[in-house]
């Protein structure tokens, strides 16, 4: 798996497993998909300087991250989704007093 960000951003992948353990061929196109959008967003939206994608294979299951060390948001004040006050956006969210640790820098 490769992934593409601006020249800037410093990227990661690191993948655990064997592929041949997803079970079609669409199964894998799919988390490809998935994976690609949550980089796209991490890119567009966190002014992230780092991003590192995960991605754990195993007979029975396929877990996966997309992580940035950007903007995020904050959810210590979790708002109900679709309330009179909250959409279902990052309108609802705020920016939060700190980023989470980048995994990228803790392998460093």
């Amino acid at each position: 798996m490769r992934i593409s960000v601006p020249s800037d951003v410093e990227s990661e992948v690191l993948v655990e497993g064997e592929e041949e353990h997803l079970p079609a061929d669409y199964v894998r196109d799919q988390l490809y998909m998935i994976l690609r959008e949550g980089v796209r967003n991490a890119v567009a939206h966190s002014e992230a300087d780092s991003i590192a994608v995960e991605v754990k294979i195993s007979p029975r299951e396929v877990v996966s991250l997309v992580w940035d060390h950007g903007l995020g948001f904050e959810t210590s004040e979790p708002k109900a989704w679709g309330s009179s006050r909250c959409g279902r956006g990052p309108s609802c969210w705020t920016a939060p007093s700190r980023s989470p640790p980048s995994p990228i820098a803790e392998r460093s």
